[in-house]
């Protein structure tokens, strides 16, 4: 270890320089695990979002009953999103044709 002080207090230029390139070494390789976590933390991002956007999306179920003078059909939302229907439908009615 004594070899090692008396060799930099000979070359103060060496020893100088071999402090700035490992400074630059550091540097760099601070530099490169900052940007990993930034692309870490990118993609951590999509996948978080991806499953909020899948975990609220509705979950619809159709039943049909046909009876004999009778025809029922139940739609149920059991997703926690919520269910819109894009398209009107008709039905009969003993009564009347309605929407």
């Amino acid at each position: 270890m004594t070899e090692l002080f008396e060799f930099l207090k000979q070359s103060h230029d060496s020893a100088s320089a071999l402090a700035a390139v490992s400074g630059v070494v550091v540097a760099a390789l601070a530099f490169f695990v900052s940007v990993c976590s930034l692309a870490v933390s990118v993609i951590a991002l999509r996948r978080q979002h991806r499953h909020n956007v899948l975990s609220v999306s509705p979950l619809p179920e159709v039943t049909v009953a046909d009876y004999l003078d009778s025809v029922r059909v139940r739609l149920r939302n059991n997703g926690s999103g919520p269910m819109t229907l894009c398209e009107r439908f008709r039905f009969w009615s003993k009564r009347n044709f309605s929407e």
